[in-house]
């Protein structure tokens, strides 16, 4: 009874045995099924990359080195220059050989307005920066005494830029001096010997420069534009030179004369008939000073 007792009982054995290795095997097979699946972005570090698993399980895919193309992004003055290393499988890159910024580049030469000046950026694209901008500082002035055809004024120096301010403004000295005739008009010279005409020219115009001098006095100066219209007979020792007669007086004082003069304006042979010149009177008589403030009237006495 004991034998079949213990027959049953290995026999039970045998098949929970046979049993559980099935069991082992249906799983293992069903394990030797299974398909990883891995993401199609690269995943890297600094020195691979790889396809990470999308199913769970701690498997990689494609693992291999960095390769690397290389790129010089130039400084700007915005931000600095570096060389780019980007791989050219999976887009990892790094930076190195950072260089500085760009500074940008002045003049040295001040820029100004009426106000203040600068120093101007040089650099193309950015002439609208600037540096060291201050209002200006007037260290010395001058006074511009007014001409026949400008007004005067005060010029007012800055002590580090050109800028010129200018003040004060005084009237020209337009009408101060005036002629007893209208332009055009025929004037006649003399034969120094025999007195006869032996010459005509017309006045065509007349120009005026006073010479001033810092206290507003001066020298008045005459630039006279002449055409020779007839020309006679005379001596080759200077019967042919021509004059222009003058007398000047400070308008309304014609009682005091302030300057008379016979002014060689020419040899008559020198010139064709309808020939144009000019003639400048350098100054009057030197001991005569011309107050800018005052009005003169020059009186042409050679008029035919």
């Amino acid at each position: 009874m004991k034998k079949i007792f213990a027959f049953i009982f290995l026999s039970f054995l045998l098949t929970g045995c046979q049993a559980t290795s099935a069991d082992n095997q249906h799983t293992q097979s069903a394990d030797n099924q299974h398909t990883h699946t891995f993401a199609s972005d690269w995943s890297y570090d600094s020195t691979y990359h790889w396809h990470s698993s999308t199913c769970g399980h701690d498997v990689v895919s494609g693992k291999s080195l960095h390769t690397f193309s290389n790129t010089i992004v130039q400084p700007t003055y915005t931000s600095e220059g570096y060389t780019k290393h980007t791989c050219t499988t999976c887009g990892y890159y790094y930076i190195d050989n950072q260089t500085a910024a760009l500074t940008h580049n002045y003049s040295t030469t001040w820029s100004y307005d009426s106000t203040s000046h600068w120093h101007a950026c040089t650099d193309s694209g950015y002439t609208h920066l600037y540096k060291d901008k201050e209002n200006h500082n007037f260290y010395y002035q001058k006074v511009i005494n007014p001409t026949f055809s400008s007004q005067g004024y005060t010029e007012h120096y800055c002590s580090k830029c050109s800028y010129v301010h200018k003040d004060n403004y005084t009237p020209s000295l337009a009408g101060t001096v005036n002629l007893n005739v209208e332009l055009p008009c025929t004037l006649k010279t003399y034969n120094e010997f025999s007195g006869a005409i032996h010459a005509t020219y017309s006045l065509n115009s007349v120009e005026y420069t006073p010479d001033v001098s810092s206290s507003g006095t001066g020298y008045l100066r005459i630039k006279l534009h002449l055409t020779l219209l007839t020309s006679g007979s005379g001596s080759s020792s200077g019967g042919w030179n021509m004059y222009f007669t003058y007398k000047i007086y400070e308008e309304g004082n014609e009682s005091e004369v302030l300057d008379s003069y016979e002014r060689n304006i020419g040899h008559s042979s020198n010139y064709s008939i309808g020939e144009s010149w000019t003639y400048t009177i350098s100054t009057f008589n030197s001991s005569n000073y011309y107050s800018m403030s005052k009005r003169y009237l020059i009186k042409v006495l050679n008029v035919m």
